[in-house]
């Protein structure tokens, strides 16, 4: 069985009235943005939006209501305004609230703000979902300090966070090789540990074929795990790759 169902009501009942939503002031629009009808809240969303810096004095409210739904609702407006830094989205940065502070993070990337400032603010965050948001941001950037934004994320990995380790693997892309040598700077002697093997398993860069190749020699490591880094030469190329599997073939 399979279909949607559009309407749940007792029999007898056959009147069905939808309130029409009042959009003509950014009080009436602001109001129906809470609401929890989804397209209701689109057509707030879109009113509020046309109407522009006229409608800030009311998402201003919002902004500083308690409820951080609604919050990131006005955020989501707010942050969208014509800035050369946005005031609303560095606020948002310090906001107790980890969502809010992720959400600035995904409104600068998504309008291609200069989300490099944020990152900065963020780099270090006690939340891991605000610097995987960071990590994913860094992706094919071309600033000149992301590949250190990129490394100081990279040490805080804890070995277990699977989203964490996409989320690096994700932002690295365009700068698979430069990022991967400022995090070795970071790291030193200690990047073979169990977290550290795991950034390198999803690296894509030149340098990580001769350091899977030396996890799977390792006679310390167990053979099922060395399953997982013979798999991820699969997803690499180029001279490095053929010169690891010809070592490995030497053997």
């Amino acid at each position: 069985m399979s279909g949607r169902i559009y309407r749940i009501a007792p029999l007898e009942k056959t009147n069905y009235t939808i309130l029409q939503a009042s959009l003509d002031s950014g009080k009436r629009a602001v109001q129906a943005l809470k609401s929890p009808n989804a397209s209701t809240r689109y057509s707030a969303w879109r009113r509020l939006k046309e109407m522009g810096n006229k409608a800030i004095p009311e998402l201003l409210a919002l902004w500083r209501s308690t409820t951080p739904h609604f919050r990131a609702r006005a955020l989501h407006l707010l942050g969208r305004l014509k800035y050369e830094s946005n005031p609303y989205l560095i606020e948002a940065m310090s906001d107790e609230n980890a969502s809010v502070r992720a959400t600035a993070i995904r409104i600068a990337r998504e309008q291609k703000m200069r989300v490099i400032d944020l990152i900065k603010r963020a780099v270090r965050d006690s939340s891991p979902a605000v610097r995987r948001e960071c990590a994913i941001a860094l992706n094919h950037s071309k600033s000149t300090l992301a590949p250190e934004l990129w490394a100081t994320i990279a040490m805080q990995y804890d070995g277990k966070d699977r989203f964490y380790l996409e989320a690096l693997g994700i932002g690295a892309q365009g700068n698979e090789d430069v990022f991967f040598e400022a995090w070795m700077n970071l790291v030193k002697d200690d990047w073979d540990t169990p977290a550290g093997r795991d950034i390198i398993w999803r690296s894509r860069s030149k340098f990580t074929p001769a350091k899977l190749v030396l996890f799977i020699k390792d006679p310390s490591i167990d053979a099922s795990e060395k399953t997982r880094y013979r798999r991820a030469l699969d997803f690499l190329e180029g001279p490095e790759k053929d010169a690891a599997l010809l070592q490995l073939l030497g053997e």
